[in-house]
């Protein structure tokens, strides 16, 4: 029925923006506190979050995680970084693509964790490419999400002395790559 799928789309798009201003809060005051960071446990819930997104948009679920070592870092900022970037591959997937996923791919050494997600969907069009990460910056009409969750994302990579960078081609698709120091 048109008028619940309305109401769920209105529904998700407020929990969004709920959850966005939570974060964006719990990053400028909380402090940070170190701790073993279950990666898998991270990543497959940020999936499950994201699930109800686009209920009807099958995608190919990749996880890749090397770790030499334990991870060790702020665990809540890890969550929004991760959830942001996996929420967005999703975001603007293309529903019709049968063969549309979304890889993440982590490498932990002693020294850090690089952590990429990687999908096949819509893509970023080069001149929007360098504002990406600014609050309110919206790339595309395609999704009516508030240009917060990449200015969030990257606000959280920085408070744990972290990067997160974009590489994409339009129509292509999209790769993010994280790096955060392992505090082992």
């Amino acid at each position: 029925d048109k008028t619940i799928s309305l109401i769920n789309r209105s529904i998700y798009k407020m929990d969004e923006t709920i959850r966005e201003i939570l974060d964006y809060s719990k990053n400028a005051r909380n402090v940070i506190k170190i701790e073993h960071a279950d990666l898998f446990k991270i990543i497959d819930d940020a999936f499950k979050n994201s699930a109800y997104i686009i209920p009807d948009f099958t995608f190919d679920k990749r996880i890749n995680i090397k770790a030499e070592v334990p991870f060790y870092s702020d665990i809540p900022r890890v969550k929004i970084i991760i959830n942001n970037l996996i929420s967005n591959s999703q975001k603007y997937g293309k529903p019709n693509n049968p063969d549309s996923f979304v890889e993440v791919n982590v490498i932990v050494t002693k020294a850090k964790m690089q952590l990429e997600v990687i999908d096949n969907g819509i893509g970023i069009k080069s001149e929007y490419i360098p504002n990406l990460f600014e609050m309110f910056y919206r790339a595309t009409v395609v999704s009516s999400g508030t240009g917060l969750g990449l200015y969030i994302a990257k606000e959280c990579a920085e408070k744990i002395n972290g990067t997160i960078e974009v590489e994409s081609e339009f129509g292509k698709g999209t790769k993010f790559t994280v790096n955060i120091p392992n505090n082992n």
